[in-house]
């Protein structure tokens, strides 16, 4: 996630290699960068937990 131009086609083959689609990868990007960036919206508000939106 800190360097996202590090992931070139030899990477996104080896997940391939291993049986993950097209959309299985997009599907895993898209989730570790919202995770990213609720994780920077806690880290704002100095929520340790989110159970604070409960």
């Amino acid at each position: 996630m800190d360097n996202p131009e590090a992931i070139d086609e030899t990477r996104v083959s080896a997940a391939r290699e291993i049986g993950c689609s097209d959309r299985d990868i997009f599907e895993a990007v898209y989730i570790a960068s919202n995770n990213r960036a609720f994780t920077t919206v806690l880290k704002t508000f100095n929520l340790e937990h989110q159970e604070a939106f409960a």
